[in-house]
């Protein structure tokens, strides 16, 4: 399975897989996404090309940020959706499918924007005109996130990236706008996030930098193996 030539980046086509994500009893439906279906062809890409090949991986970050985001918008169907880098797109696909009233993925990486995009064309067609795919450097601070939720999965892995989430975040907040973020806890990433959001020095992010991640554990099929036990940090922050 690969992209549709009116989606696919220039360069060889990844070949996909779908992905059916269960999130009962919350969504009747799975959600189905696309990702590379060789780890194999992931490494060889990432060595070998400047194309950024890990943003076709599903991480589980990714399941944690889009359950948390589903307790948020059953609350308040209807709001908007801001994703930061979204990779395969499972938590703004999970927003569609939740009833969010618009959604915008965001990412760096064309071929994430592309099979966002395929997939929701693909398994919601009749939501799919509430997605808008949108490249965005996260490091340009000259675009707004509109949106009442930002939300962002597994950003926190360098400290310059995290930092600059932190101060989006910052941003976002004091506007009013609500944000969850999920991390796996790797070394540094989640003192960097802090720095960022204070760096911006509003009474909000603040407020809102003292706020910690709770660790959530994850489901058997997000394990790297059967009895790891695996748990991915979840911060909901509020202005």
């Amino acid at each position: 399975m690969r992209l549709p030539a009116s989606l696919s980046p220039p360069g060889e086509p990844l070949t996909l897989r779908r992905v059916d994500v269960s999130f009962q009893p919350a969504l009747a439906a799975p959600i189905s996404v696309f990702e590379a279906a060789s780890p194999d062809e992931i490494l060889e890409r990432a060595l070998t090309s400047e194309e950024d090949a890990y943003s076709a991986r599903i991480w589980p970050s990714s399941y944690a940020a889009s359950s948390a985001l589903l307790e948020c918008l059953a609350a308040e169907p209807g709001s908007s959706v801001f994703e930061l880098g979204c990779g395969p797109g499972m938590p703004s696909l999970v927003a569609l499918a939740a009833g969010a009233g618009s959604v915008t993925a965001t990412d760096w990486s064309p071929l994430a924007l592309a099979l966002t995009t395929h997939a929701a064309v693909s398994f919601q067609p009749s939501r799919a005109e509430r997605l808008e795919t949108l490249r965005l450097d996260i490091f340009d601070e000259t675009s707004d996130v509109d949106a009442e939720w930002l939300v962002a999965a597994d950003m926190l892995y360098d400290s310059s990236l995290a930092e600059a989430v932190g101060r989006r975040v910052a941003m976002h907040l004091d506007r009013g706008g609500r944000a969850v973020l999920a991390d796996p806890g790797r070394p540094g990433g989640r003192d960097a996030l802090l720095r960022g959001m204070r760096s911006k020095n509003t009474a909000r992010a603040t407020r809102a930098a003292r706020a910690g991640f709770v660790e959530h554990a994850l489901p058997r099929r997000w394990r790297p193996s059967r009895s790891a036990k695996v748990s991915v940090g979840i911060c909901v922050l509020e202005p």
